[in-house]
């Protein structure tokens, strides 16, 4: 399916990170705040049980927030960061960008779900944007319904090639 890891090449080894939303410890680690951007609160959390894509089942705890959220991660400069998030939505969104206060030329675009199955979203943050403590800010450009319901993300990238040392004496 498009915007899944599927689109991720994977001539290289991919490290990764990821980020359990609602899940308090991963929060903090990841210093995960939330914005709201109208008079509703600002944030609910939330359990579902939804279809995988390979048709099992998976019950998972997140936050539906109505303006936007961030995290902080730690990323190997120079390398593209593939964010892959779990969501649960129900009208297609636009989320504005921004990686430590610079804004992707493009916004994220999130489909609408059916309240059945996970909907798997990826973007990719160009390498000249990503730095060793990156900062990623998710905005929801207004709609008629500005909620987005976040339940996981996943941080991937190319691995660190071998140092040339190491390269040597593997001869």
């Amino acid at each position: 399916a498009p915007g899944s890891l599927a689109d991720l090449s994977w001539d290289d080894r991919l490290s990764s990170r990821c980020l359990n939303v609602a899940d308090m410890r991963d929060e903090a680690r990841y210093d995960f705040r939330f914005s709201s951007m109208s008079n509703e609160r600002p944030c609910i959390s939330i359990v579902e049980r939804r279809e995988e894509p390979d048709g099992g089942f998976l019950i998972d705890g997140g936050r539906r927030i109505t303006g936007g959220f961030e995290a902080t991660v730690t990323a190997l400069p120079d390398r593209p960061l593939h964010v892959l998030g779990r969501f649960g939505n129900e009208w297609p969104l636009r989320l504005r960008v921004f990686v430590n206060d610079r804004e992707l030329p493009a916004p994220w675009f999130l489909t609408a779900g059916d309240h059945k199955t996970w909907q798997y979203q990826l973007l990719t943050v160009p390498e000249e944007y990503v730095s060793i403590r990156s900062r990623l800010r998710f905005e929801v450009l207004p709609v008629a319904h500005p909620h987005v319901t976040v339940y996981y993300l996943w941080f991937l990238q190319p691995a660190a090639p071998p140092s040339p040392s190491y390269a040597t004496e593997k001869r």
